[in-house]
C-alpha cells in the first residue's frame, strides 16, 4: 500500500503480507517462510488483458502498471495507467484522488530506489493499492470511487464494439460476457477454479452463438456474481458435504442482524460441541432434539422479521460448477424447518454425538464410510429436505439400508442408521406419504409386525452371543435377509435359539435363559396373527431396523444401575 501526500509526494510503503504461523521452526519449509498476499476486494476491469494489450486495473495493479517497475525497458504499461486515471478521474475535487492524479503527473522511475521494498517491487512485481497519508480507507474503497467505477462500467455496458443483449440476471441490454471469471474454492475443482457458466464443445452450442453468449450475461452482472460468490468461499460460512460445497448469507435493513443470522444458522447447521458454546442456541438445539414445541419468539433468534436467508450449494461436474441446490427465505421459517429435521430425526436412546451433522449422516450411506463416496445428488436432496421440510430423498433410505445390509464393520446398524431410517419413515408419515410413522424410543405394543421382528432379531442375536460367543453373529450372516424376507430365515433362527442356544444357557445361567424365553414369546405373541411376511418393503425395511435398534440398545445393552442376571432372578 503506498500512502500518498496531498500534494502526490509519497509518505511511506506498508507491506500487507504475511508470513504464515509454524508451531516449529526447524521445520518451516522454504517456501512457506516467504511473505503471502493478504486477499482484499477489489475492482476488476472487465477487459481482459490478451496479448500486446495493456488493460489498467481502477485505483490498484501490479508495480509494473502502477509505478511502471519490473518492465521491458518501456513504461508503456504505466503510460496506460496514467492515461486511464486521468480520463475516469478528471474534475474530481476529492483529496485522495486528487493526490494519486498528482502522484501520476510527478512520478519518475528514477524515483523508485528510495521507496521502501524498493527491491522488492522490483523484483516480484507485487500488486499494489493506494491511500491517503493519516487515512485508513484505501482509495478504491471510497464512494466517489465506486460511483466513477459503477459509471465506468455503465459505458463499457453500452459499448458497440462488443456483442450486446439482454442480461439474463438483470434484464437489461448491454455488452455481454463471452467468458465468465472462475471461482475458486470449491471443493475438488482445479487451483485455477472453475466456471459456473461455460460452453466449452460445440454439442453445448446453439444459433451460432460461441461460448457464454449461448447463455447470455453482463459483464457487470458477471463481475458481480463471480466477485461476491468468491468473496463468500473465502469466508468461514462455508460448509463441505462430500464433493457440494454450500455457503450462505443473510441479508437485512441492518448489518448485526444479518449478522446474528448467519451465526445462528450456522451453529443450527453445525451443531456446538463445546461447552463454551452460546449456551442459549444449545439450549435451542436440545429441546428441537427431544421435540419440544417452540414459539415464534424462540425461532427468532433476535433478529429482524425482515431478514432473509440464502443458501447455495455447488459441486464440480467435468469442466463447470453444478448447482446442487438453492434455498431463500426467512429466517425463522428456515430455523423452523431445520426444528423439525431434528424432531424427525430424533432417535432414542440418543446415539454419541448427538445431534449429528449433515456431512455424519451423509458418511453412514456411503460405502466404507468414505467422503469421497458420497453421491452428488444424494447431498443435495438431503440439504433440500432439511431447508424445506420437503420429503428425504428416497435414495436416501435406500443407500443407508444398503450399507446395513453388507455386513461386517461396515454394515454395523448404529444409532445415525436407525435415526435416518426413523426420519424418513416419520417425515412421509407427517406429509401423508405414508399411514404408519416410527416410534421415537421403545414401543413394545408397536402394531408394526416389521417393527417387532427387528426386536426379535436383536433377541436371537444376543441369545446366542450369551450362548456361543461367535465370532459371526447371525446379524453378519441373516441381517439382510431377514429383514427383506422374513418368512425364509426366522423359522430356522428360532429353531436354532431354542434347540441350542437357549439349553445352553440353561446349564449356567438358568435365569438369563427364562428371561430370553419370555422377551422372545412377548414378541412371537405380537407377529402371530399376522405372521411372518413373505417379503418386506423399503418402508417396513427401515421399521425392521429401528426395532431391532430400540431392542438392542435401549434393553440388550443398556446400561442398567443393576445388572441384567440380578434383576432377571
Amino acid at each position: 500500500a503506498i500512502a500518498l501526500h496531498p500534494n502526490g509526494q509519497v509518505a511511506d510503503v506498508s507491506d500487507f503480507r504475511h508470513v504464515p504461523p509454524v508451531a516449529d521452526v526447524r521445520v518451516r519449509h522454504k517456501r512457506s517462510s516467504l511473505p503471502q498476499p493478504s486477499l482484499i476486494n477489489v475492482p476488476r476491469n472487465p477487459e481482459p488483458r490478451t496479448g500486446t494489450k495493456r488493460v489498467p486495473q481502477f485505483l490498484w495493479d501490479n508495480a509494473k502498471y502502477a509505478l511502471g517497475l519490473a518492465g521491458s525497458g518501456t513504461d508503456a504499461e504505466h503510460a496506460a495507467f496514467s492515461a486511464f486515471h486521468r480520463n475516469l478521474l478528471a474534475d474530481t475535487n476529492d483529496p485522495a484522488l486528487l493526490a494519486l492524479l498528482r502522484f501520476l503527473d510527478e512520478w519518475q522511475l528514477a524515483n523508485h530506489s528510495s521507496l521502501r521494498y524498493s527491491d522488492d517491487l522490483l523484483e516480484h512485481n507485487p500488486n499494489v493499492v493506494f491511500r491517503l497519508d493519516g487515512t485508513r480507507s484505501l482509495l478504491h474503497d471510497l464512494p466517489e470511487a465506486g460511483q466513477r467505477w459503477a459509471s465506468y462500467l455503465a459505458r463499457v455496458g453500452q459499448d458497440p464494439s462488443k456483442q450486446q443483449g439482454q442480461c439474463l440476471v438483470t434484464g437489461s441490454r448491454g455488452s455481454l460476457a463471452k467468458t465468465h471469471p472462475l471461482l475458486k474454492g470449491v471443493r475438488d475443482t482445479k487451483s485455477a477454479g472453475a466456471s459456473l457458466v461455460s460452453f466449452n464443445f460445440p454439442a453445448a452450442e446453439s444459433f451460432g452463438k460461441r461460448q457464454s453468449y449461448n447463455s447470455p450475461v453482463s459483464d457487470q452482472a458477471a463481475f458481480a456474481y463471480t466477485g461476491a460468490l468468491n468473496t463468500l468461499l473465502r469466508s468461514e460460512r462455508k460448509l463441505e458435504l462430500g464433493r457440494t460445497t454450500m455457503v450462505f448469507w443473510a441479508h437485512a435493513p441492518a448489518n448485526g442482524d444479518a449478522q446474528a443470522a448467519e451465526d445462528a444458522i450456522w451453529r443450527m447447521i453445525q451443531p456446538p460441541t463445546d461447552q463454551s458454546e452460546d449456551r442459549k442456541l444449545a439450549d435451542l438445539l436440545e429441546r428441537m432434539a427431544h421435540g419440544a414445541a417452540l414459539s415464534p419468539a424462540d425461532l427468532a433468534l433476535g433478529t429482524d422479521r425482515r431478514t432473509r436467508f440464502h443458501i447455495l450449494g455447488v459441486s464440480p461436474n467435468a469442466a463447470r460448477l453444478a448447482v446442487r441446490f438453492w434455498w431463500e427465505g426467512e429466517v425463522q421459517e428456515l430455523a423452523s424447518h431445520i426444528t423439525q429435521h431434528w424432531c424427525d430425526l430424533r432417535l432414542l436412546p440418543s446415539p454419541p454425538g448427538w445431534p449429528p451433522k449433515p456431512l455424519q449422516l451423509l458418511r453412514e450411506t456411503a460405502v466404507q464410510r468414505e467422503r469421497k463416496n458420497i453421491p452428488p445428488t444424494l447431498e443435495g436432496g438431503l440439504m433440500r429436505a432439511i431447508f424445506t421440510s420437503e420429503r428425504y430423498p428416497t435414495t436416501l433410505l435406500t443407500a443407508v439400508l444398503g450399507r446395513m445390509r453388507t455386513g461386517g464393520e461396515h454394515g454395523r446398524v448404529n444409532g445415525l442408521r436407525a435415526a435416518i431410517c426413523k426420519a424418513c419413515l416419520a417425515r412421509d408419515h407427517r406429509l401423508g406419504f405414508q399411514q404408519e410413522g416410527a416410534p421415537m424410543s421403545l414401543s413394545r405394543d408397536e402394531p408394526s409386525v416389521a417393527y417387532q421382528m427387528g426386536r426379535l432379531f436383536a433377541v436371537l442375536e444376543k441369545c446366542q452371543v450369551d450362548a456361543v460367543a461367535p465370532k459371526a453373529t447371525i446379524k453378519d450372516r441373516f441381517f439382510g435377509s431377514a429383514s427383506t424376507t422374513p418368512a425364509t430365515v426366522f423359522p430356522t433362527l428360532l429353531g436354532s435359539c431354542m434347540k441350542a442356544h437357549l439349553p445352553t444357557l440353561r446349564k449356567d445361567r438358568g435365569g438369563l435363559a427364562v428371561w430370553y424365553e419370555n422377551e422372545i414369546a412377548s414378541i412371537v405373541v405380537r407377529i402371530e396373527s399376522a405372521g411372518f411376511p413373505e417379503i418386506l418393503g423399503l418402508q417396513d425395511q427401515g421399521r425392521f431396523t429401528i426395532g431391532y435398534y430400540h431392542e438392542r440398545e435401549g434393553v440388550l445393552y443398556a446400561k442398567q444401575d443393576t445388572p441384567m442376571q440380578e434383576q432377571e432372578e
